[in-house]
């Protein structure tokens, strides 16, 4: 790449993740353009983890914990995650010297940038001459530095001091590194969650993925495909690029009820079987989706573009959001975010915001919802009392305001919900059960209207917050704070589950490094809803309603009714009649247990040992304000639960 001042170049041009490299940056000036003694070069990236911690001090180090997220998790235990290191050297090439001087350099790094100043000191550069900068270095014993997993593209921005009175000057667009995937290690298939009769299609989804659950861009070949359980169906799909889609008919399947099927390679070597697919006898569909997760506007990694067509291209989702946090959306610059003339202000960035979900938006093809995280995270300044919790806000239309817990008519709960009556909004409070503490806050349940706060967050990447003691528990957890210790205050709180991704990818069971993220190892949560249709106002409905249920990323198929209504309603009941429970779940794996929750405690409990199964019976003579909801557990331990259904007298 070259301007008017200087060329710069990258060597390699692309990479493989996870592995041990050494990276070059050239920098040399054109005719006429000189660096005074005491002038600089400056390299940046930025975005969050993106590359390995800039050192200079020692060839041999790969790693560095993380003492500034450091945390103690419930049991006590000290937690620390480690953070690749890159060894990098500046040398320059003068023309009447053999071998090149050697600069001092200055690595600053922080949560969201690494930047490396070369420093010139008593040497000029011109035209004659070369400056670069390696990272990897392998003089004095170093190995090259180790990528991360995360298939993607480095942006390297290169700036100079050129009159030694440091204004970096940047001209022209940043070098890109390509981190490749490395060779496809499986399969995964996404089949559709139902249809409605034999003169259906069903959408079958297969993509190619390395070890690290990046997309094998480099697989194009076709596989087979066989109707789970039965020789009815086979077919051939060509994968491009790691990706293939077939629209199969139903009629042509063996069964006419449940569709399952299998895919592999030519070899056998790679393989995979897809969720199940189910008839219904009525006019809702399933859907699948993922409303919590972040990108570069929120100290995360990607752009908004690129996570809409993540979750619509590689995640194989029906409907997603993108709530970017409020308070990093308002000042970029307290952040040291990039700065621009689109982005600067927290109206231009909300702009931004509204207008991606807005394009993406594809009425029966794939759904978009506008939101934000209401992130609050302390009270007041300094400090006298303790958090409220961070609530995403979702709205039905493009144009919802966003109200920020840094502003003094919403900087709590009561405020927001009087600002958010009549936008129709729907807000879910998420990871519920961390203590009420600065930084990664648990939610104060003292705080409730329920004509916003329809559903709760039961699990993400965080981990779980169904009860204490549940499995996959957050790192640090407060008794008091689980969503059964909300639904035992009488709030009527449908579930939901969601990545809360902080690498752009939504719906992706890639490991991320964050602390709080290790019980979970990356798995992330999606968000199922029986809708009429696949556009916003059906979607955005079916969640109000709490005609949802979530799972730890498994597409396991769930139905759950009380009399036969849906799973989130509230019925009413005569006080001596006692509920029928229907429920149908056909898992992606054998089914270990299902049980059957009836204000906080287990009413029923079955180790099914199966795939399928279904269980008509009676509950309890009801109390005025019970309620059911039905947990699902696979012998992989992925999870489903389903809204509860409450009753009234």
């Amino acid at each position: 790449m070259k301007n008017l001042f200087y060329k710069v170049s990258v060597s390699p041009e692309q990479v493989f993740v996870s592995n041990r490299v050494t990276v070059k940056i050239s920098i040399e000036l054109c005719d006429d353009v000189k660096i005074k003694p005491g002038g600089a070069v400056k390299l940046r990236v930025h975005g969050r983890h993106l590359w390995p911690i800039f050192q200079s001090n020692n060839p041999k180090q790969d790693y560095v914990e993380d003492t500034h997220n450091t945390q103690v998790n419930t049991e006590g235990k000290v937690l620390r995650i480690k953070k690749h290191c890159c060894y990098t050297v500046a040398y320059l090439y003068k023309e009447n010297r053999k071998s090149p001087i050697r600069l001092n350099i200055d690595c600053f790094n922080d949560s969201m940038t690494g930047e490396i100043i070369a420093l010139l000191g008593k040497n000029e550069m011109d035209h004659r001459d070369k400056l670069q900068i390696v990272m990897g270095d392998k003089s004095g014993g170093g190995k090259g530095c180790v990528l991360n997993h995360i298939s993607q593209e480095i942006n390297f921005y290169i700036s100079v001091d050129f009159e030694a009175n440091e204004n970096f000057i940047y001209y022209g667009e940043p070098l890109v590194l390509k981190k490749i995937p490395q060779k496809a290690s499986s399969f995964a298939a996404v089949v559709s969650s139902t249809f409605n009769s034999e003169f259906d299609k069903v959408n079958l989804f297969v993509k190619a993925l390395d070890k690290h659950k990046n997309v094998a861009e480099n697989f194009n070949k076709e596989i087979e495909i066989r109707e789970l359980g039965t020789k009815e169906y086979s077919g051939k799909l060509e994968l491009k690029n790691g990706l293939g889609n077939i629209e199969i008919p139903v009629s042509k399947c063996c069964s006419k009820d449940i569709l399952s099927f299998r895919v592999k390679d030519k070899t056998g070597t790679l393989k995979a079987k897809s969720n199940i697919s189910v008839k219904q006898n009525d006019n809702l569909k399933l859907f699948w989706g993922d409303i919590h997760g972040h990108t570069s506007f929120s100290a995360s990694q990607e752009t908004p573009d690129f996570y809409f067509r993540y979750a619509r291209d590689i995640a194989k989702l029906d409907f997603v959001s993108c709530p970017e946090n409020d308070s990093l959306i308002i000042d970029r610059k307290l952040h040291s975010l990039p700065q621009g003339p689109f982005w600067n202000t927290r109206e231009s960035a909300w702009a931004i915001v509204k207008y991606m979900h807005s394009i993406y938006n594809k009425p029966g093809k794939f759904v978009t919802i506008l939101g934000y995280e209401w992130c609050d995270v302390q009270r007041s300044s300094p400090r006298t009392s303790l958090p409220y919790g961070h609530k995403n806000v979702y709205y039905l239309d493009d144009d919802g305001p966003i109200f920020s817990h840094t502003d003094g008519i919403s900087d709590n709960p009561v405020k927001l919900w009087a600002l958010l009556n009549a936008k129709g909004a729907i807000t879910i409070p998420h990871h519920p059960a961390y203590p009420l503490e600065r930084r990664m806050t648990g939610t104060d349940w003292r705080f409730h209207d329920g004509r916003f706060q329809r559903l709760v967050e039961i699990y993400s990447k965080h981990g779980m917050s169904e009860y204490y003691g549940n499995p996959k528990p957050l790192i640090r957890c407060q008794k008091g704070n689980f969503v059964q210790d909300a639904l035992a205050r009488g709030y009527r709180l449908g579930f939901t589950a969601g990545s809360d991704t902080h690498i752009g990818r939504p719906g992706s069971d890639m490991e991320e490094n964050a602390i709080y993220f290790q019980e979970t190892k990356g798995k992330s949560g999606l968000t199922a809803v029986y809708a009429e249709e696949l556009t916003r106002t059906s979607i955005f409905k079916a969640l109000y309603e709490r005609r949802c249920y979530a799972t730890t990323g498994e597409r396991i198929f769930l139905k759950f009714s009380l009399n036969d209504f849906p799973m989130g309603s509230e019925i009413l009941l005569e006080r001596e009649s006692k509920p029928d429970i229907k429920i149908e779940v056909h898992g992606t794996e054998k089914i270990k247990e299902v049980s059957i929750i009836n204000n906080g405690k287990t009413f029923f409990k079955d180790s099914p040992g199966k795939q399928s199964v279904s269980y008509d019976l009676k509950g309890k003579k009801p109390k005025d304000n019970d309620y059911y909801y039905v947990r699902v557990v696979q012998e992989d331990e992925e999870t489903a639960w389903s809204s509860p259904i409450w009753i009234n007298f």
